[in-house]
């Protein structure tokens, strides 16, 4: 079956975030790695982009290492939203491990600033089971001050699907994160002082 057909028969699938009053409706979108080809997977990249482009994105967080995207076959996955007009931003995260806190703070931050400029934004790795979970917690955390882990990840899995989480790493993350954002703004507040 060609690169065309498959992706005809199965449309781009993307999840929409849409768990805080914070962010705007339909602003913030997940989903799995645009034109991967591995095992019984084939999926058209320009096809797959299109659909992004149809939904009014503009910027693609991506947390796949370069090598992840050779062994996909998308190499060029950045060029192709280049040119489509969809800015990059490029953040590496080993497979089935968790960042340390000070990156995905970082990420979080640009995320944020992004979709202050009013751009409609997708996330993406190989799949939204283990990066892409991690930061949509933490993401989660960061704009609803109330939110606890256990409620943060609860909620990524009712979006994501039960398998998201999918190491202890993971799951500590998420639970050792907001000690981090309280340490990192009490650390920021006594600078200012």
């Amino acid at each position: 079956m060609s690169d065309s057909n498959q992706s005809t028969l199965h449309p781009f699938p993307i999840v929409w975030f849409n768990c805080s009053q914070v962010v705007e409706l339909d602003s913030v979108a997940v989903g799995v790695m645009p034109g991967m080809k591995f095992k019984s997977t084939w999926r058209n990249v320009d096809q797959d982009i299109k659909v992004l482009s149809d939904n009014g994105i503009s910027n693609v967080f991506c947390l796949c290492k370069q090598s992840e995207l050779s062994f996909f076959r998308v190499r060029e996955l950045f060029d192709a939203y280049r040119d489509k007009g969809i800015k990059v931003h490029h953040y590496p995260i080993e497979p089935d491990l968790s960042p340390d806190y000070k990156e995905i703070y970082k990420i979080c931050l640009d995320l944020w600033d992004t979709l202050l400029e009013g751009s409609k934004v997708f996330i993406h790795a190989q799949s939204t089971l283990g990066r892409v979970s991690v930061l949509m917690a933490a993401f989660y955390m960061e704009l609803e001050e109330d939110v606890t882990p256990a409620h943060a990840i609860f909620k990524i899995r009712e979006l994501i699907g039960r398998g998201a989480f999918q190491t202890m790493q993971q799951y500590n993350f998420i639970d050792g994160f907001r000690d981090y954002q309280t340490e990192h703004r009490n650390r920021t507040l006594s600078e200012d002082v």
